[in-house]
C-alpha cells in the first residue's frame, strides 16, 4: 500500500466524537510510542490517537467483515427449546 493511500484510509478526520462517546483501551507502550510518531508527522488537523486506532479498526472490521460474523455467530450458544421447564 502506498503511502498516499495508507493516508487517505487511516490518517483522516474523522466526524464521530470519539473521546466524548467512545471507551479508553489500552496499549503497550510500543504501540503507543509507534502511533505517537505516526500521528506527529501527519498533517491531519485534529487527528489524535482516539480517531487513528478508531479509523484502523473500522478498517480492519470492513476487511474481515465475513470472518468476524463467522467468529461471532460460532461462539454463539444456542437456545433449546423442546426441552421441559423445570
Amino acid at each position: 500500500m502506498s503511502v498516499e493511500r495508507y493516508t487517505e484510509r487511516f490518517l483522516k478526520e474523522n466526524k464521530f466524537h470519539v473521546m466524548r462517546e467512545g471507551s479508553v483501551i489500552r496499549v503497550s507502550p510500543y504501540v503507543r510510542r509507534i502511533i505517537g510518531e505516526v500521528i506527529s508527522q501527519s498533517a491531519t488537523p485534529g487527528l489524535n490517537m482516539s480517531i487513528y486506532v478508531d479509523n484502523i479498526l473500522k478498517e480492519h472490521i470492513r476487511e474481515y467483515r465475513s470472518e468476524l460474523e463467522k467468529l461471532i455467530e460460532s461462539g454463539r450458544k444456542r437456545v433449546n427449546f423442546n426441552t421441559d421447564e423445570p
